[in-house]
């Protein structure tokens, strides 16, 4: 999923890759952002242009946000892991505001109503 966007090479100016060794949150003492940048992506503000990131809350395990952390920073920087990320993925998850509620059924739209 990552090197779709992360990848090396050039492109288009809106298909560049993002360098992940020039990101400051690949570099930081604590894993705290990234493990957000990989939770809840990065969107730009309603109606302006902007880097985006989908988030991957929905669609990776903690173990695997942490072993994303882990690879991340040990390929792309010269700092060793960080330490305390698997223990971060879940105190970051937990810290995030709860999901909007649902506001229309499902079913409507053709989907299995699950609540």
């Amino acid at each position: 999923i990552c090197a779709t966007c992360h990848r090396a090479g050039d492109g288009l100016p809106f298909l560049r890759p993002v360098p992940l060794a020039l990101s400051s949150v690949v570099t930081e003492n604590h894993p705290d952002n990234f493990i957000h940048i990989v939770l809840d992506g990065i969107q730009p503000l309603a109606g302006s242009a902007g880097a985006f990131m989908p988030g991957f809350a929905d669609t990776l395990t903690d173990a695997q946000v942490a072993s994303l952390a882990d690879y991340v920073r040990s390929h792309f920087t010269e700092k060793g892991v960080w330490t305390d990320a698997a223990m971060a993925v879940g105190k970051v998850r937990d810290e995030r505001p709860p999901a909007a509620p649902q506001t229309q059924d499902p079913s409507s739209r053709g989907e299995k109503w699950s609540g």
